[in-house]
């Protein structure tokens, strides 16, 4: 099983399938990088919440967003 759990400044989310009808955060694309080298692309991410204080040390940052290109409706681009 793929390990689907990112956290990045000490907010825990999650990544699914991109195939699915109901997409967390309306469906807003991320670009993902983890620690370990992977590299993801998610349009279906949910935010699970912030990492109490005392569960930072078993559950610590694992990645990071990096900065995606939105095309805008006229065809160019925009950040």
């Amino acid at each position: 099983m793929k390990n689907h759990q990112v956290i990045i400044d000490g907010q825990h989310y999650l990544f699914h399938e991109t195939d699915s009808f109901i997409k967390g955060f309306g469906g807003r694309r991320f670009k993902i990088q983890f620690f370990d080298g992977r590299n993801i692309e998610t349009n279906n991410l949910w935010f699970q919440g912030e990492i109490p204080d005392q569960f930072r040390s078993m559950l610590p940052d694992n990645a990071v967003f990096l900065p995606v290109e939105e095309k805008s409706a006229a065809g160019g681009a925009h950040v």
